[in-house]
């Protein structure tokens, strides 16, 4: 078959849930439509909404196209360097087309959408293994023929309207494939489906094409909350480079607790800027602005509850469930706090009473807690344990943080003199996870590289070269086993180490 008369060839991958089959049934429909010879296929993911569904089209340019009458034989599957459209509903899917080879640069257009839903190898990890999404979108800018990137999700969203049908629209704006807009709309009234919405995202995807330019995703975040004074405060003291996460870290701790909690945040890290040096572009202050603010935002029972009775949530529990007008929805929040967990939220004295009481008892609930926020009984409940946050100072859990947090902005404030050793000290501090057992272990992983590793170097009981090199492996083991073994055999290969020595 000549390069005139080969077939189309499209790509299409979304995940399980986000509508991948309904947007290849529309491209299929609206090709028999106009009359080309069309065939489709797909391999399915592992799961809903967690699985990459991938679908394959392929279709001839003219009814006909030379075949004299006979069937035309098209393709299975989609082929390395072959593919001249692709559509993916998530940044990471293009990028997985590119890895995989099917995105070229002499001939594939992308249509992606910038949005980004984690994989589980990203989540699985206990640091934070995140992909860059503003790589992803170099990547497929360099590979693709042309990229067509914006966050199409958050347009869809706008108006109310699917992302299949969005991205619909931008398959037709791309004058990729040799259908016209009425053809596409006529498989959106074949399917019978939600139809006025989704002609009303197929317009929208018609203009959004025009949007390009786009350099990473769109990430929507709640107002600083910051007043004017702390803007100004963090415009004067910090470098410009890291305003915006500093401003996020601020919003993040007035909701915690309130603004007063906030500057001493912004006090505690001046004190890192103070020691750090320009000359290696603040990356203590970069490193430090991240962990001090996750570390200070700590999950106790009083933040979870307040996390829970958020309005947000529950309209995303709304949005999620897809829930229409009229019906019922029970929302029902699970709890099993340990006794150190309730010791955390209550005046010191008792606090330590009940630890000891630890010693003697399990400590765990049973059967746990099932709290309906629903009701109004169920929902006082919460909000009670959330008002808890203005006593908070007080109990035991608090001051137990804050005092772990001075006495690690003191060991980086010891290693000042040794920049590699400071740094690895911040660095430690992305041990720090969860809450309950999760939060236990990780404190435990912590205070182990410090008593065995970090202060002995801050003493000059172990060179600091051979300290940075040694925190930094203690560090990476940590966060690859949760139950601490790897941990065990790195620090006894260490010690091993420095006896040899």
């Amino acid at each position: 078959m000549s390069e005139h008369n080969r077939p189309i060839r499209i790509l299409v991958s979304a995940l399980g849930g986000e509508g991948g089959a309904v947007l290849t049934d529309w491209i299929v429909n609206a090709a028999r439509i106009k009359g080309l010879p069309v065939q489709s296929t797909s391999v399915p993911g592992v799961a809903q909404r967690t699985g990459a569904t991938t679908y394959y089209i392929e279709l001839l340019p003219s009814p006909d196209n030379g075949q004299n009458g006979s069937e035309p034989i098209m393709a299975l599957n989609p082929a390395v360097g072959d593919v001249d459209l692709m559509v993916a509903s998530d940044i990471s899917e293009a990028g997985r087309a590119i890895h995989a080879g099917y995105v070229s640069p002499d001939r594939t257009t992308v249509i992606a959408s910038t949005n980004r839903i984690y994989s589980i190898t990203e989540k699985v990890k206990m640091d934070d293994g995140r992909f860059s999404s503003e790589e992803l979108i170099d990547a497929i800018r360099d590979r693709s023929y042309k990229a067509y990137l914006f966050d199409y999700r958050l347009a869809a969203e706008g108006i109310n309207a699917s992302l299949n049908a969005l991205l619909l629209g931008l398959v037709a704006r791309s004058k990729q494939l040799p259908i016209e807009v009425e053809h596409f709309e006529g498989a959106i009234r074949k399917q019978d489906l939600a139809v006025d919405a989704n002609l009303r995202g197929f317009g929208e995807g018609l203009t959004e094409i025009e949007k390009t330019s786009v350099k990473q995703p769109h990430v929507a975040r709640p107002a600083s909350g910051a007043t004017g004074s702390v803007e100004q405060r963090v415009a004067n003291e910090f470098p410009a480079k890291l305003t915006t996460d500093i401003l996020e870290a601020v919003r993040r701790l007035t909701d915690f607790q309130d603004d007063r909690y906030a500057q001493l945040y912004l006090d505690r890290l001046s004190k890192v800027l103070a020691i750090d040096s320009a000359d290696q572009g603040f990356r203590l202050t970069v490193a430090a602005t991240r962990y001090l603010a996750a570390r200070m935002s700590f999950e106790d029972i009083i933040r979870v509850a307040q996390l829970k009775i958020k309005p947000e949530r529950y309209h995303r529990i709304l949005d999620e469930a897809q829930v229409e007008d009229g019906q019922l929805v029970r929302v029902t929040e699970y709890f099993k706090p340990s006794l150190k967990e309730i010791s955390a939220i209550v005046p010191v004295g008792l606090g330590r009473w009940l630890l000891g009481m630890r010693k003697e008892k399990s400590g765990e609930a049973k059967s746990g807690l099932k709290v309906r926020t629903t009701t109004i009984t169920g929902f006082l409940q919460l909000w009670f344990l959330a008002s808890l946050r203005r006593w908070r100072r007080s109990f035991l859990g608090y001051k137990e943080v804050q005092a772990a947090i001075e006495e690690w902005l003191n060991m980086i404030d010891q290693a000042k003199e040794q920049p590699e050793l400071a740094f690895e000290i911040v660095q430690c501090a992305q041990l720090y996870k969860g809450y309950g057992d999760t939060y236990e272990r990780s404190q435990r992983n912590f205070t182990i590289i410090q008593n065995e590793i970090i202060k002995p170097a801050l003493k000059d009981k172990i060179d600091p070269v051979v300290a940075v090199d040694a925190i930094a492996n203690a560090r990476v083991a940590a966060l690859t086993d949760a139950t601490g073994g790897e941990l065990k055999k790195t620090l006894a290969a260490i010690d091993q180490k420095l006896k040899v020595a």
